[in-house]
């Protein structure tokens, strides 16, 4: 069985949050399957490489740190509770080998809860992503001009079309209309994202990206496949109704918090 390609992004103080993301994947993961994770960033401490290196020492993973420069975002429309690395998926087409033709791009921010090969195996070939309808997206279809049949996907869950968008050229379609077009952007490249590829997205199934709109807002109930903690409200910040799902598998991990990341690990369950 082919390995599969995921890419996600991550500053230093992302790096507790990916590791329980990983640990969710592989416990979930069935079939045979390698698992190569390009990890973009703008220059991760040592210490935290080798600690993401030391939590997943037994998954079938390779890990591969992609450097990007992160001076070259600066001056873009940001948001408090998302980081400037968000903007690096962009560039996935430039920052990966020619020989990698899709990927399934993923915020570090999320648990997942079913085999990631499902949503690996489903066919793009048409489209230049597949991607989940968002539960707030109404007033930004009309801002960016998306008739309303399309609708507007949430980006922090992606299975990326890479042969399509090196030759459509679309990562520098997005870059010119985020540059072309400030008084339209406020949730960062997903704005960009969404008035380019709106017409070449086949929509997925809101299992594979429920956010915290699709919980509260629209009150979606069905069995997540991958969890979202989209928005501000996180687990480890504000609180979140699930979680405890985020939780569950930080208690899992194996490395010391108070020598690491400055944290009392956490409580254990209470019945």
């Amino acid at each position: 069985m082919n390995a599969i390609h995921i890419v996600t992004a991550i500053s230093d103080e992302y790096c507790r949050h990916l590791a329980v993301m990983l640990r969710s994947l592989f416990e979930h993961k069935k079939l045979d399957y390698k698992v190569n994770l390009y990890i973009l960033n703008s220059g991760l401490s040592e210490r935290v490489m080798n600690t993401l290196n030391d939590a997943t020492q037994d998954y079938p993973l390779q890990i591969h740190y992609v450097v990007v420069d992160r001076s070259m975002y600066k001056g873009l429309v940001e948001q408090p509770h998302i980081s400037l690395e968000a903007y690096f998926r962009i560039h996935i087409p430039e920052l990966l080998s020619q020989d990698v033709k899709k990927v399934i791009y993923i915020d570090p921010d999320t648990i997942i809860k079913e085999n990631i090969y499902d949503l690996w195996n489903i066919d793009i070939s048409d489209y230049n992503l597949g991607a989940v309808e968002w539960a707030f997206g109404d007033n930004r279809m009309s801002i960016l001009s998306i008739p309303e049949q399309y609708g507007y996907f949430n980006a922090g869950v992606l299975l990326i079309n890479l042969e399509k968008w090196r030759k459509e050229n679309v990562a520098q379609r997005v870059w010119d209309f985020l540059n072309n077009n400030p008084d339209k952007i406020r949730h960062m490249d997903q704005d960009a994202l969404n008035a380019i590829l709106y017409d070449s997205r086949l929509s997925l199934d809101p299992k594979w990206n429920y956010t915290t709109g699709h919980l509260l807002l629209l009150r979606l109930d069905i069995a997540p496949a991958i969890i979202h903690f989209s928005g501000p409200r996180k687990p480890w910040t504000q609180g979140h109704p699930l979680e405890e799902e985020y939780f569950n598998y930080l208690r899992k991990m194996k490395w010391d918090y108070d020598l690491l990341f400055g944290l009392k690990s956490p409580a254990p369950v209470q019945s």
